[in-house]
Order: structure tokens, then C-alpha cells, then sequence
């Protein structure tokens, strides 16, 4: 069992690769909404995990333009709108496109159409509305994505996949510090014992014989 606030820097060691491989399509099944092992829980109310969660094995393929992510954004700025005198520009370009539409019916030498029946969702998805995605760094990246599930999707905890291998300490730090601020859970599942270990807090070591050991629990 790991105890999860902002403040923690927690640590799940598997040094056996069967096991490793087994937590991690556990929790996998659990972020899908399928039945797994974990458990998450807040003040002694489950959770669901696929509306909490989110697992990131490889760090390089992370998207801002998830689908999920975008229909949300477009969803949000749709309500933005409604709420807006933006809505009144909307209309005008309703009318602008349904007047540019009449005009090629009347030009065309067949038969044709148009949609007619305009709205606020389907003008955002005509201007692919998206997010910028320019930082090659990785720490940035990861950083970012995070920001953006947590203030969108509302997702507050974390769990990445070997990260260690791919940042060092000041960016782990980075990402920490971040974390805290925004009240964000992070927890590391690792494969080895990193150099740094002690700065982990709290870290369960799982060994090749599926032995549990525990440090900095308190």
C-alpha cells in the first residue's frame, strides 16, 4: 500500500521482470475501466481508476492532441462561446457560409448541396483548434502534458514506467516541484534501484523473489 499526497516522492521497485510486467498490465486494465488488482482510494471511497490515472510507459509518444484531450478543449471552448459575445460573431459567419454556399448551388451546372445547419462544435472542428506542441525537451513535455490532463481531464495521479532512465536529478526534481505546487500524485514504477534511492519516499522494493521491502515508509 502506498499513501499518495503531493509532498510524497513514491517509488515502486519490481526486480523481477514477470511480476514488473504483470503490475504494469494490471494497471493498465484499471486505466481502461477493466477489472484489475489496484485499488485506488480516497478517504475510504474507491476511486475509479480510468478517471484518476493515467499510466505512461513511453514518455516519448505523449500528445497534447489526444482525441480525448481535443474533444474536451473543443468542448470547453464551446462553452466559452455560448457564454460569450462571441456567439454573435458565430452567427455572422453562419450566415456568411450559408450565403457563400447559395452562391455555388446557383454558380454549379448540376444539381448540388450543402449542410445548411451550422453550430458552434462544428466551426471549432472546421478550424482544427489544437495545441501547440514546439518543446523538444522532455522534462518540458512531460510537464505539460500533465498540466493539461489534470486541468482538462482532471487526472491527478501519475504513474510512470522506467522514467529515471530518461531524466536526471534536477529534472526529476523539476517535475517534483511541480507536482507539489499543483497537487498532482506522481508515482515511479522502476525495474532497478536507482543511485539516488534515499530520495525516494516512500519506495517498495519488490526482489527476483517477490519479496516486498519497504523503506522510508513513516
Amino acid at each position: 500500500m502506498l499513501e499518495l499526497n503531493e509532498h510524497n516522492k513514491s517509488m515502486l521497485i519490481i526486480e523481477n521482470p514477470t511480476i514488473f510486467c504483470e503490475m504494469i498490465q494490471e494497471i493498465m486494465l484499471g486505466i481502461e475501466g477493466e477489472d484489475c488488482k489496484f485499488i485506488l482510494s480516497e478517504n475510504n471511497r474507491l476511486l475509479k481508476i480510468q478517471e484518476c490515472m493515467r499510466c505512461i510507459i513511453n514518455p516519448f509518444s505523449l500528445s497534447l492532441n489526444e482525441r480525448k484531450m481535443v474533444s474536451k478543449l473543443h468542448e470547453v471552448l464551446k462553452k466559452e462561446i455560448q457564454s460569450s459575445e462571441l456567439l454573435l460573431e458565430c452567427n455572422e459567419i453562419y450566415s456568411m457560409i450559408d450565403k457563400f454556399g447559395t452562391h455555388l448551388v446557383h454558380l454549379s451546372d448540376w444539381e448540388i448541396e450543402y449542410a445548411d445547419k451550422f453550430d458552434v462544435q462544428s466551426l471549432i472542428k472546421f478550424m482544427d483548434i489544437k495545441f501547440i506542441e514546439n518543446s523538444d525537451i522532455l522534462i518540458e513535455r512531460i510537464i505539460q502534458y500533465i498540466q493539461v490532463t489534470h486541468d482538462l481531464l482532471h487526472i491527478r495521479c501519475f504513474v510512470f514506467v522506467n522514467l529515471l532512465a530518461y531524466i536526471n536529478k534536477y529534472e526529476i526534481e523539476k517535475l517534483y516541484e511541480f507536482a507539489q505546487y499543483h497537487k498532482i500524485y506522481i508515482i515511479l514504477f522502476e525495474s532497478k534501484q536507482p543511485q539516488n534511492f534515499q530520495y525516494f519516499k516512500p519506495a517498495v522494493i519488490i526482489d527476483q523473489d517477490g519479496c516486498e521491502i519497504l523503506f522510508n515508509m513513516s
